[in-house]
């Protein structure tokens, strides 16, 4: 059985290397070097908007296997050191379990009871150690089910899950940037708006 491993927040704080979680996300624009993992290579205008996203089926569910693919590709480069995501699952009430579970693939939606059914406690910090794991982690956020927050160690990156697939993320240095960049490429991503701060951490 595949599961999530609840960690506690101290042992969270001692692995990951960027400082964000969803209460201070707003703050970390102003201290991380950050892009937008995007279908797009800009901020869509309103009217473009309008245009391109005409449907949920024909924007999130169209595009999502490449948001997929990139996670993949970023949990298979950093399994070898801890990856940790952050997600809220605890006090989710029986009909957002039951609207989640309905936007759900078969095989999804079994790794999904699995976790409900055998998950104790009130941690919302997990370390993942399966590659399934972050795919349904990931179709949770492009689905906008429930965000989740995945922070990859070897090359510190944060990845957090939002609205329109348009994901923010947070490097540790400009090396990351662009390696990530790189691979958002491969997967026909972008990280646009890139704004590039002071380093604040050496690469491993």
């Amino acid at each position: 059985m595949i599961l999530l491993k609840p960690i506690t927040k101290e042992e969270f704080y001692s692995i990951k290397k960027l400082s964000i979680n969803h209460e201070e996300i707003e703050d970390c624009f102003k201290k991380y070097t950050h892009g937008f993992l995007d279908v797009y290579d800009h901020c869509l205008t309103p009217e473009e908007a309008d245009k391109l996203i005409n449907s949920f089926g024909e924007h999130n569910l169209k595009y999502e296997d490449r948001f997929v693919e990139f996670m993949q590709a970023v949990y298979k480069m950093n399994k070898i050191q801890p990856v940790v995501v952050e997600f809220h699952m605890n006090g989710l009430s029986n009909i957002e379990l039951v609207n989640i579970l309905s936007c759900l693939d078969y095989k999804d939606k079994l790794l999904f009871i699995d976790q409900i059914r055998y998950l104790n406690g009130d941690s919302n910090m997990f370390l993942v150690e399966d590659e399934e794991i972050i795919t349904l982690l990931t179709k949770l956020s492009t689905r906008e089910l429930i965000f989740s927050i995945f922070h990859f160690i070897r090359v510190p990156v944060s990845v957090c899950g939002n609205f329109d697939l348009s994901f923010p993320m947070f490097f540790a240095g400009s090396d990351g940037l662009y390696l990530y960049k790189d691979m958002a490429r491969e997967c026909s991503l972008h990280i646009r708006d890139i704004k590039i701060m002071e380093d604040k951490y050496e690469m491993e």
